[in-house]
C-alpha cells in the first residue's frame, strides 16, 4: 500500500434506484480523493438502474458493475468486498449521496490516529439529525459498548474500513433488518482503535421505500437473531463479558422494532409473526426487566406486550389519537 495514495473502494448496492442513482453516482466521482474505485453491484434491477451506471462507465474508468440475480442487499455487499481491490473499503446506499470532502476526511483520520477503521458520528437525514456524543479516538471495547447500547453509528455506509479488517467478514444473508449492526459488531472485534469524525458527510434519504419503514414483515423478525449471534462471540472472548449487560439493550430495542408495527389486523393476518415475537419477548422479558441499562419506556411496553399485546396494541392506538388531537388543537 502506498500510504500517501491508497486506494478506497466503495461498494455501492442497487436494486431498482433509478430515481436516485444518478445523484448517489455523481457524488461519489466527484469526491476530493480522487483515487477511488466505484464497485455498483446490480441485484437484479427491473427499472433503468443498470443502463445509468452503465453510462456513467463509459465516461469513467474507476467503475466496475457487476450483476446477480435479486440476492438482497447483504449478498450485493458481500460480492462487493470480495472483488474490492482497494486498500480500504466504504459502502454508500443507492438511494443516498456523499460530501466531496467524506472519503478524504475519513482516510485522513485514519492515516493520522493510525486507527483501522473511521466512523461518521453525524450526518444528513433530509427528514433528521446526528448520533453519538464523542469525537477523537475509541477502542474497540468503547466501540462495541456504544454500538451495542445504539449510541453509535449502525450503517456500513457511516464507516470507511481497512479492507484487511473487513475482507474476512461477511454479511449474513439471512438477516435482513439491523443486518449492518451485525457485521460492525463482528468489525469492531477485529480492530484495536477506531477514529470517530465530526461533519455532516453523509446524506441519507429518508423514505417509504426503506426497509425500516416496513411494517410487519418476516425480514423485520430476522433482527431476533442477532442477539444469539453475539452471545456466541461473547462466549469466545472472556475480555468483553462485561458487554453480556449492554447486549440487553439491543435485545430490548430489536423486540420494541418488531412489535411496534403490529395492528389489530395482524393478531388474524399474521398469527406466525406475532406468535414468534412474542415468544422471543417471553423468553427474555425477565432479564430485560431486571436490567439497569433498559429505559423504563423499553420494559414498560415489552411487559405490556408480554402479559396482552391487543391491550398494548389499544394503548398505542389511543395514544396517537390523543397525539393527533393535540397536533389539530395547537395549528
Amino acid at each position: 500500500m502506498k500510504d500517501n495514495n491508497p486506494l478506497v473502494s466503495i461498494v455501492v448496492p442497487v436494486y431498482n434506484s433509478e430515481r436516485y442513482l444518478s445523484e448517489c453516482i455523481e457524488s461519489i466521482l466527484n469526491q476530493n480523493y480522487a483515487n477511488i474505485e466505484l464497485i455498483i453491484v446490480n441485484d437484479g434491477s427491473t427499472d433503468n438502474s443498470l443502463s445509468i451506471a452503465e453510462q456513467f462507465s463509459e465516461n469513467d474508468s474507476r467503475i466496475k458493475i457487476l450483476s446477480q440475480s435479486n440476492s438482497g442487499v447483504s449478498a450485493a455487499r458481500n460480492l462487493g468486498i470480495s472483488i474490492a481491490q482497494g486498500d480500504y473499503i466504504g459502502f454508500v446506499d443507492s438511494d443516498d449521496a456523499v460530501h466531496e470532502k467524506m472519503y478524504e476526511e475519513l482516510l485522513s483520520r485514519i492515516i493520522k490516529d493510525r486507527t483501522d477503521m473511521a466512523v461518521l458520528k453525524e450526518y444528513v437525514v433530509r427528514q433528521g439529525s446526528p448520533i453519538s456524543d464523542k469525537t477523537g479516538v475509541l477502542t474497540s471495547k468503547e466501540a462495541l459498548n456504544r454500538l451495542l447500547l445504539l449510541t453509535f453509528p449502525t450503517s456500513l455506509w457511516a464507516y470507511l474500513y481497512k479492507a484487511e479488517t473487513i475482507k474476512p467478514l461477511a454479511l449474513d444473508e439471512d438477516v435482513h433488518f439491523f443486518e449492518d449492526f451485525l457485521f460492525n459488531f463482528q468489525a469492531l472485534l477485529n480492530v484495536e482503535k477506531v477514529s470517530v469524525i465530526t461533519g455532516a458527510y453523509y446524506e441519507y434519504r429518508s423514505h417509504d421505500e426503506n426497509t425500516n419503514s416496513h411494517g410487519v414483515s418476516s425480514k423485520r423478525l430476522t433482527c431476533l437473531f442477532i442477539v444469539d449471534e453475539i452471545y456466541d462471540f461473547l462466549n469466545c472472548r472472556v475480555d468483553l463479558s462485561f458487554l453480556r449487560t449492554t447486549v440487553i439493550f439491543s435485545e430490548s430495542h430489536f423486540l420494541v422494532s418488531v412489535l411496534l408495527p403490529i395492528k389489530y389486523k395482524d393478531l388474524l393476518e399474521n398469527k406466525v409473526y406475532v406468535r414468534t415475537a412474542l415468544s422471543r419477548l417471553k423468553s427474555s422479558i425477565g432479564s430485560i426487566f431486571f436490567s439497569n441499562v433498559v429505559p423504563l419506556k423499553y420494559k414498560g411496553y415489552l411487559l405490556l406486550a408480554s402479559l396482552n399485546i391487543r391491550i398494548l396494541i389499544f394503548v398505542m392506538f389511543m395514544g396517537q389519537q390523543v397525539r393527533k388531537i393535540i397536533r389539530l388543537f395547537k395549528s
